[in-house]
């Protein structure tokens, strides 16, 4: 299955957008790739779960230091970027 791009909220900022597009662009594409593994026809016997778990918590890390303000007390924001993300991950794998 060939990846699909991730299609974004028309009332996304344009600065937000081009963050994640540019993530998605570098990272998604590569972790698509990967959640595909183990292709043993291929001998290609590795699974690269940590290595998509670095991948991803380093996006998650990564947008989180740019969307929100590390002053904030309330982490609830970023809480909710990491439910709506796994969420969005589960639905594409299923």
């Amino acid at each position: 299955m060939a990846y699909k791009s991730l299609s974004l909220d028309k009332n996304t900022p344009p600065r937000v957008s081009k963050l994640i597009l540019s993530v998605e662009n570098l990272r998604f594409s590569d972790v698509h790739t990967m959640l595909r593994l183990p292709l043993k026809a291929y001998n290609l016997n590795g699974g690269c779960n940590f290595a998509i778990a670095q991948v991803l918590m380093s996006v998650i890390g990564g947008i989180s230091a740019t969307l929100y303000e590390p002053a904030w007390k309330d982490n609830a924001r970023f809480k909710g970027v990491l439910k709506t993300t796994t969420r969005g991950i589960r639905n594409r794998r299923a």
